[in-house]
């Protein structure tokens, strides 16, 4: 009985991990074939334009536009204001997720926390100053980049041929196969040919076109050591923890029911859960919207008060800035959520 109910959410864990992964891959490629532009160009931006380029970062699926913000702001080349609207607009690794579960919504979730983003930016540089130092263009020196030879997007005969002995690039293939394979024939994803199986296809090409033809270091330290290493199985067990949950939850407890009746107590829930600085936690509210259990206010205020492993790199870099980002946010989450019922009331 337990393994029937078990193996189905398994599999669809599987199907959502896949997707993440695999758009995972393509974000880091894409952020290492960019190395070295945007740095430069933040070094110029200013006001409301600092404030689109942060939210920006923050829409972008993933922790990299969130580690990129924290770093921008280590070298004061972000305000606060822009540090907290990237904050805002991040829902770290579980964005993938959410583009996987309800890419309609996801997008229009993405629309709002944007919004959000700039406001909650202008309105705390107003209230609290930028926390920028006096600095010249010289400052941007300060920015450092890795001295390896940069990444072709087109490589040539020579990058098909070399470092096929690396068992991490071996790994990954493979899985990559095994998963395409499945997706084909049904055993995992959709049951029939339709747009989600092709979309899943397409992006499992990519996949093993990124691992066939990228560079012996981005293999190693940017696909193994970072996106499957670290970010995976944590992901992976995120998801399927929450179908868990989910299921059993729905199955023995009118859940529904108790939500429609604690609105508020559940937007209060979702953004302290919001205040831990992981990916993983927030993806039982994704699954729970995914279900039509929750209502969209409660996923949002849990939105802009996550920010994945975002706030990680400010940890270290200023216990006071962490902590401040952090109350910032879960007060603007908050004030958020609250507003929203009071005018669904």
């Amino acid at each position: 009985m337990i393994i029937t109910t078990l193996v189905p959410l398994l599999k669809h864990a599987l199907s959502i991990s896949f997707f993440v992964f695999v758009m995972m891959l393509l974000v880091e490629y894409l952020n290492v074939i960019s190395r070295g532009k945007w740095e430069a160009y933040f070094c110029r931006q200013r006001g409301w334009m600092q404030y689109f380029w942060a939210a920006m970062l923050g829409i972008l699926p993933g922790c990299l536009g969130a580690f990129a913000a924290a770093t921008l702001y280590s070298h004061r080349l972000f305000s606060l204001g822009a540090i907290v609207a990237t904050m805002v607009a991040t829902s770290g690794d579980e964005a993938f997720v959410m583009f996987a579960l309800f890419p309609g919504k996801a997008f229009q979730i993405s629309a709002l926390l944007f919004g959000f983003a700039l406001i909650s930016g202008w309105l705390v540089d107003r209230l609290f100053g930028t926390d920028m130092e006096q600095q010249s263009q010289d400052y941007c020196d300060k920015l450092v980049l890795h001295k390896s030879k940069p990444m072709s997007i087109l490589p040539g005969w020579a990058s098909y041929k070399t470092s096929w002995s690396e068992s991490s690039r071996l790994i990954l293939l493979t899985g990559l196969i095994v998963f395409i394979a499945l997706l084909s024939t049904g055993m995992l994803g959709p049951q029939t040919w339709n747009w989600k199986r092709i979309t899943f296809l397409i992006i499992g090409s990519l996949g093993m076109w990124i691992v066939s033809t990228s560079s012996h270091h981005f293999i190693k330290e940017h696909l193994w050591k970072h996106v499957t290493m670290e970010h995976l199985p944590a992901l992976f067990g995120w998801i399927f923890l929450a179908l868990i949950v989910i299921h059993f939850v729905t199955e023995y407890w009118d859940f529904k029911a108790v939500i429609e009746e604690n609105t508020f107590q559940l937007t209060l829930i979702s953004a302290l859960v919001g205040i831990i600085p992981s990916s993983g936690p927030h993806l039982l509210f994704v699954t729970l919207y995914s279900k039509g259990l929750i209502p969209l206010s409660t996923l949002v205020v849990s939105s802009i008060v996550q920010d994945g492993h975002g706030m990680l790199p400010l940890l270290a870099f200023s216990r006071v800035t962490f902590l401040k980002v952090k109350a910032i946010n879960f007060s603007i989450g908050i004030l958020v959520g609250i507003i929203w019922l009071a005018l669904a009331a």
